[in-house]
């Protein structure tokens, strides 16, 4: 059973004693027994790399109304041992209202990141939510730092390529997050103060190198980094505004390369592929790449992408007809466009109670049982619906 914004009182009835006076001697006061620490809460282990692939193709189930993202979030995680992360700059509190019946955990995921309007970055162990451009670079940025290690003196790489697990307590200032990760990659950062003042949750991310941690974290300002000529210093730098500025130059060996590129291009790859006798080589985003390297291995290469029109809407609201509009296009990101002086004198009636109980429906399927035996008929225009009189019938069949 599921409580929303409710509040539950419990009353008992319980007997009242009064103290009465008394000759005897007070018995000697007991020493409370001190209480024993709470025990350290185990920290989570998350499913990672083709354990995460396989949890990521399971059909689930679930409906979530008016529910925070945050808590959608931390049950999705909790129940199926994943690692996700949601963007500093996104509103934890919004509501999520969805219904998932059986289709695939990445594809939900990318469902809910879509009605919200964000982007999703599926890496080997932690499942990004965040803004479109952002999610988009993420993988690749962190590919591209990879590459541009080499541009430091060889001593020093070692650090930025040692993976380890990383958690912090409840309200940990970001300058001592910036701290650890610099302290682990053994450099100084030149301009820590580009980081605002953020207190940031109590979290846990999974074994990750130096170099991903640093990208994770500093993507969620708008920011990567550039190391210094002699690699002890690292100097916070926004995120190149351009894809192309980042993409990663790699070559491969195939029999057919032509063959190769043909495959490439039918999943959606449409970068320029330099081939030479049977070396091909790509220059593009970490997922491109990774999808050539299924092909190689004979895995499969899926692209999982959520289509329009493909939102449902489970709710039900009993208001009156122009109340009901108002308070329904909002929570559907939809602006409603209601002229109520022209709809009165065309003999509508706003003020009819309305009652509405839907599931699994589409937009079209909710506008009309919305406006069902209201004399209302209604126009979607991009992201604003237009409530108008209906024509009558033998207006329509003329």
């Amino acid at each position: 059973m599921k409580f929303a914004n409710s509040i539950i009182i419990l009353l008992t009835t319980l007997p009242i004693y009064f103290p009465v006076a008394t000759a005897q001697t007070p018995p000697p006061a007991v020493k409370p027994e001190a209480t024993p620490p709470a025990p350290a809460l185990p920290k989570p282990k998350y499913l990672t790399g083709s354990a995460l692939e396989r949890q990521l193709a399971l059909p689930v189930d679930g409906s979530w109304v008016r529910i925070p993202l945050r808590q959608v979030l931390a049950r999705i995680s909790d129940v199926h041992k994943i690692c996700i992360v949601l963007d500093r700059r996104v509103d934890p509190e919004q509501f999520v209202e969805y219904t998932a019946n059986s289709e695939p955990l990445e594809l939900l995921l990318k469902k809910l990141a879509s009605a919200k309007k964000l982007g999703v970055s599926i890496g080997e162990s932690v499942i990004y939510l965040g803004p479109p451009d952002t999610a988009a670079k993420l993988n690749t940025l962190a590919l591209w730092q990879t590459e541009r290690l080499a541009t430091i003196p060889a001593p020093l790489r070692k650090p930025w390529t040692t993976s380890q697990a990383w958690s912090w307590p409840e309200a940990t200032a970001v300058d001592k997050l910036l701290a650890q990760i610099t302290t682990a990659a053994g450099v100084t950062p030149t301009n820590p103060r580009e980081l605002p003042h953020d207190l940031w949750a109590e979290k846990s991310w999974p074994p990750l190198t130096t170099i991903q941690r640093s990208t994770l974290f500093l993507a969620q300002f708008g920011l990567t980094w550039e190391w210094s000529a002699d690699g002890r210093s690292i100097t916070l730098i926004p995120i190149p505004a351009e894809l192309e500025k980042i993409l990663v130059s790699r070559q491969y060996t195939f029999a057919d390369p032509a063959q190769l590129r043909q495959k490439l291009e039918k999943l959606g790859v449409k970068r320029e592929m330099e081939i030479a006798g049977k070396k091909i080589t790509l220059r593009g985003t970490a997922e491109e790449h990774q999808l050539l390297q299924n092909l190689l291995a004979n895995k499969p290469a899926k692209v999982t992408s959520v289509a329009e029109g493909q939102k449902r809407y489970t709710l039900k609201l009993e208001l009156p007809l122009a109340t009901a509009i108002e308070t329904l296009l909002p929570r559907l990101e939809l602006t409603a466009k209601l002229d109520k002086t022209a709809l009165r004198q065309a003999g509508i009636n706003l003020d009819k109670p309305v009652k509405l109980a839907v599931k699994e429906a589409t937009l079209d399927e909710l506008l009309a049982a919305l406006v069902a035996e209201s004399g209302l008929a209604y126009k979607i225009d991009g992201q604003t619906v237009e409530f108008l009189p209906a024509k009558p019938a033998a207006a329509e069949a003329e």
